[in-house]
């Protein structure tokens, strides 16, 4: 729920049916007071022409139906203030939900106006997220409170009641204390009946909980006055990392409880005709097990498109498997549940998997929820081992082994015997992209230079370029490298069609590029002079700066992985010998440049490689270092270009040069008299 709306993009229907009803507030509610004014102590609570007072959250598990109440009220200090806080926007699943309105108050000196009543909101269907292909099916209440001025103070209560019946009645929850933008006076409370246990655990130390018992019921409440503000995450911040106080609640006892709960719902008996055959088809033309694991991944990769359906109970459960295969697209509950039915007739053991994207790295730290995950896999088991498969990732080449999963962390498998969390693999370095670069320079200025680029991606980054080519063509792709080659050469073309091998077996594709560049010299700054850049865009753009600023967590450098960059350039001359070699190296993240001349020829070579998905925190100065070397990504040679001639700089003939070294003789010699001759006077 949110009481301060914005306008999301999107599908927007007025619904017909009255959803929101109005009523007082439950009897078992505790109205506390809060402080009116603000005053110094409540400055972090204050931003955007408003000071949050109040934010109170209260649960009832004791009735026949959960019900959460909220209650927040706001000081308005602006104009711009009142615009923003009169504008109430409350979401929710009329699935299984329904919202009753309590008040809609404005307080104003000794004067209250309670604006809540029939009609005052309107309900849409917005679905902000459809241009992602999601369709959850909520609702939005909205309603624009008129009259509101600097110095009002805004309350606004309602009740939501109803729970996902997949829960089968057991309760989970997860209450952080916002810490960005963060309300004065922050309370949560629930009421239980005392044998029902609910389990709770603390992050970043929230406010001890208060525990009193009235008969057969219990009341738990946590309250936390005047939290000091934080200020934004620092660059390159996990996602999994906890940062504002936070508590868990939760009523399953164990991991099965929760896989339990899902398991029945991958279970497909009956697979239709259609799907039977294309199953069929792969078991005849694959007999060995790993590679009908990988085909049958494919063809699911590429036969389903992707589209989130979370009407009701979608968005735990997945469709009928009939309704998925007609329709041909699904979420990854849906591909998830395709996958297990073709893997489990083509005679593999498979199921279902819930991980979490960006918090998968710490579920095993959190109580047994189903609200920790947020994606679906599957899991594949031959000869003992696990093998995680994503259906929702873009087609994947390679054979089984060679398969990977972007997600890391832990998963729960969805099947009968699960009791625990499993491991996700540790992920290898994978060379996902090698350039080479072969580069041919004429004699004089405008001579045109010729590049021979070659380009192989490998495992992750052969699949995404894959993708591209499927979605663009070739054609848009080949389009795609001139631009960024002509992002440093306007003038450059192509001087053949590129060339693509793709070997999906081994997860390899080679781009052979030819270009012809008319203006690759361009003016130095130093008078008679020209200059060559060569420009790298891979290695240079894959990491970014962490900040100077303290850190709390580690940084985040993202997924295991080697980049690398060699060129050759045929120069018309010979240059002077050069050569250096530098290493920047940290736990686990190393950048490796090599530079040498000699002759005609320059050769340099740039790699960086990835092994951990994380580095120390008190490396980040060391990391931002390493990021500015990583990011110099031009080589250049300097040239003089006299009478249109490319030469090495300070070249000189050897015609000059005979002629320095007699005019030099000359002068040693007549020193050499005149020293002889004051010399000689001397003695006499």
């Amino acid at each position: 729920m949110n009481d301060i709306g914005e306008s999301g993009r999107g599908g927007s229907a007025t619904v017909s049916v009255d959803e929101v009803r109005y009523a007082p507030g439950p009897a078992w509610v505790d109205l506390v007071p809060y402080e009116t004014e603000p005053s110094p102590d409540q400055e972090s609570a204050i931003a955007n022409g408003v000071c949050r007072l109040l934010s109170d959250m209260q649960v009832d598990l004791t009735g026949p139906e959960l019900c959460w109440s909220y209650r927040t009220a706001q000081r308005i200090l602006t104009k711009e203030g009142a615009e923003r806080a009169s504008h109430i926007v409350i979401e929710f699943d009329p699935g299984y939900q329904r919202l009753e309105v309590h008040a809609v108050r404005i307080r104003r000196g000794d004067q209250s106006v309670d604006h809540a009543r029939p009609g005052c909101f309107q309900v849409f269907r917005r679905e902000r997220d459809i241009e992602r292909l999601m369709l959850n099916g909520r609702l939005t209440a909205s309603f624009l409170v008129p009259d509101v001025r600097a110095n009002d103070i805004l309350e606004f209560s309602c009740s939501l009641y109803g729970e996902t019946p997949i829960l089968k009645g057991k309760y989970q929850s997860w209450v952080a204390f916002e810490g960005t933008n963060p309300s004065f006076d922050y309370r949560h409370r629930l009421l239980k009946r005392r044998d029902r246990a609910i389990a709770s655990r603390e992050f970043n130390d929230p406010p001890p909980a208060t525990v009193s018992v009235t008969g057969e019921i219990e009341e738990i409440c946590r309250r936390l006055r005047g939290q000091r503000k934080r200020g934004p995450s620092a660059p390159l911040t996990p996602s999994w990392e906890i940062e504002d106080p936070a508590f868990q609640l939760s009523e399953f006892v164990g991991w099965s409880d929760v896989a339990g709960l899902m398991v029945a719902a991958y279970d497909s008996a009956e697979i239709p005709a259609t799907l039977a055959d294309e199953i069929d088809r792969i078991g005849v033309a694959h007999p060995d097990p790993a590679q009908r694991a990988a085909e049958w991944l494919r063809f699911v990769q590429r036969e389903l498109r992707y589209f989130f359906l979370a009407l009701g109970e979608g968005g735990l459960v997945p469709r009928e498997l009939d309704a998925i295969w007609a329709g041909r697209f699904g979420d990854c509950k849906d591909k998830a549940r395709l996958y297990v039915a073709g893997a489990r007739r083509l005679g593999l053991e498979a199921c279902a998997a819930l991980v979490s994207t960006t918090h998968g790295r710490t579920l095993d730290r959190v109580l047994p929820s189903p609200a920790v995950f947020d994606h679906c896999i599957v899991r594949v088991r031959l000869d003992g081992k696990s093998y995680w498969l994503d259906p929702t990732l873009p087609l994947q080449g390679g054979g089984l082994d060679q398969i990977e999963l972007p997600h890391l962390g832990w998963a729960l498998p969805l099947a009968a015997d699960a009791s625990q969390l499993e491991k996700l693999p540790e992920q290898a370095v994978r060379h996902i992209i090698h350039c080479h670069d072969d580069w041919r320079i004429g004699p004089s200025r405008q001579s045109p230079a010729s590049l021979h680029r070659s380009l192989e991606f490998s495992a992750w980054g052969a699949d995404h370029i894959r993708n591209l080519i499927a979605n663009e063509g070739e054609a848009g792709f080949s389009r795609a490298l001139l631009r960024q080659l002509q992002a440093s050469w306007p003038a450059a073309a192509e001087s053949a069609a590129i060339a693509i091998q793709d070997d999906q077996l081994q997860n390899k594709i080679v781009v052979d590029a030819r270009y012809t560049i008319s203006d690759c010299w361009r003016a130095s700054d130093t008078p008679d002079k020209i200059q060559l850049q060569f420009v790298e865009s891979n290695i240079s753009t894959d990491l970014s700066g962490a900040g100077l600023a303290a850190r709390e967590h580690d940084i985040y450098v993202g997924r295991p992985r080697r980049l690398s960059w060699l060129l050759h350039v045929e120069l018309p001359r010979a240059w002077p010998r050069a050569k250096a070699d530098e290493t920047h190296a940290l736990p686990g993240l190393t950048l490796t440049s090599r530079y040498g001349v000699d002759g005609r020829h320059v050769d340099s070579f740039k790699e960086l490689t990835v092994e951990t998905w994380t580095l120390p925190r008190a490396k980040a100065e060391d990391y931002d270092l390493l990021v500015k070397c990583a990011q110099q990504n031009i080589l250049s040679i300097q040239a003089s270009a006299k009478h249109d001639k490319v030469r090495a700089p300070g070249f000189r003939s050897n015609l000059n040069l005979n002629i320095s070294v007699y005019v030099a003789f000359l002068v040693l010699w007549f020193v050499y008299n005149v020293l002889r001759t004051l010399l000689t006077s001397g003695r006499h």
